[in-house]
């Protein structure tokens, strides 16, 4: 072979080669689709209709206690637990609510009980009859995959703005995070606002998965005031100069910045923005079986007050220290289901005479959970006898403890 027929054939044999490695391919080969920004927001959009669902507004309605008060309403966030009518929310008024409607993403809303709380990680569930049309009880997602950076979606309702949804990322996972008394281990951070309304809301993986409950944002703490003013830094070291004057040990830097240290998370708290946490779904589902087999504090629901209008007391035939009238009664509460009523007045506990609200206090808390009891009442004019089943509570404390 010449040596002009063995250069055309290496050049035959480099060409298709040379094309492969600088992208350019032939005619044959399939083109790779593109990816677009629109892909992206499709899939996000897919995700935000399959999740939304999943979340319910909750109104509590409280009552005043007496007929002028004005009534009140808060709106929180709850997410659909499961099929059976549980619903997940973060809400320190609704143990407390004489009315409580949840409202689905579509449908009409229904009302709901509240069914207990768990102390270790401010959780709280409700109960609903049934399932109303438009909630849904989404698939729960393994939190244990989620890495900073993940995708994630939240749905609350911010400020009364009712399924609101928020794209984000995961910043962090296993975040040790103080909200009050509460201290929640293994929490979620995610790039996500989570303004009044939203605690109780859903956040869900990149496939729609639940993964867990919006809980609160890093911000200056409840009570703390405003950051530290020049004179009460000045305080500080005044104070340590004259330690040193005086002879004393001097803390060492370490020391210090520990005596400092919550001077400047006052400060780093208040310019934080979208450092949020979401209660981790496997941490929920501890709280949600410890709820469930908690028998609690016994608790018969309702409002007392004493008798101290005489004029009141006048037209009921009552003496100044014989009875308590009930002011309101719970939904849901044994004293509902009793019918006990407003401005009845307990006179009798077991044929015991009951004077005052912190003797009713008393026998309440002293009273076996699932035990029946029997109240002598006045309303109006007429004397009765009603059988009471006290129930469990698992709020720490019974409403009528908080009285």
């Amino acid at each position: 072979m010449s040596r002009t027929a063995t250069l055309v054939l290496l050049l035959a044999l480099v060409a298709p080669l040379a094309r492969a490695q600088d992208g350019t391919a032939s005619k044959d080969e399939p083109k790779k689709p593109r990816i677009t920004l629109a892909d992206f927001e499709d899939a996000f959009l897919d995700v935000a209709e399959k999740v939304r669902p999943g979340v319910v507004a909750i109104e509590v309605r409280h009552g005043g206690e007496r007929d002028h008060d004005a009534e009140r309403s808060v709106l929180f966030s709850g997410v659909a637990w499961d099929n059976s009518g549980t619903i997940v929310a973060i809400g320190r008024d609704l143990d407390s609510a004489n009315e409580i409607l949840v409202s689905p993403f579509e449908g009409e809303a229904v009302k709901a009980r509240f069914a207990g709380s768990d102390d270790e990680t401010g959780l709280c569930i409700l109960k609903l009859e049934s399932m109303p049309k438009g909630l849904v009880a989404l698939e729960h997602g393994p939190v244990e995959k989620l890495r900073p950076g993940s995708f994630c979606i939240a749905v609350g309702n911010p400020v009364g703005l009712r399924h609101s949804v928020a794209f984000g990322h995961v910043a962090g996972t296993g975040r040790t995070v103080r909200r009050g008394t509460v201290t929640t281990k293994d929490a979620i951070q995610v790039t996500l606002a989570v303004n009044p309304g939203d605690p109780g809301g859903l956040l869900a993986d990149s496939r729609g998965r639940l993964v867990g409950v919006l809980s609160s944002s890093l911000r200056r703490p409840e009570g703390a005031g405003r950051p530290p003013s020049d004179r009460q830094m000045r305080r500080i070291l005044e104070g340590l100069q004259k330690k040193g004057e005086k002879g004393g040990e001097m803390p060492d830097f370490g020391a210090l910045m520990e005596m400092l240290r919550p001077q400047f998370d006052n400060v780093s708290q208040l310019f934080a923005q979208n450092v949020s946490f979401a209660i981790p779904v496997d941490t929920i589902a501890k709280a949600v079986e410890r709820i469930r087999t908690n028998p609690g504090r016994p608790w018969l629901g309702v409002d007392v007050g004493m008798l101290e209008d005489e004029r009141v007391r006048e037209e009921m035939g009552m003496e100044r220290d014989k009875g308590v009238v009930i002011t309101g009664v719970k939904p849901g509460s044994p004293a509902e289901k009793a019918n006990l009523q407003a401005r009845d007045v307990v006179t009798k506990w077991n044929n015991d005479p009951v004077k005052s609200t912190r003797e009713l206090q008393h026998l309440v808390r002293g009273t076996a959970v699932g035990t029946t009891v029997k109240l002598e009442l006045l309303r109006g004019k007429e004397t009765l006898t009603v059988s009471v089943t006290l129930e469990g509570h698992v709020d720490g404390k019974s409403p009528e403890e908080k009285k």
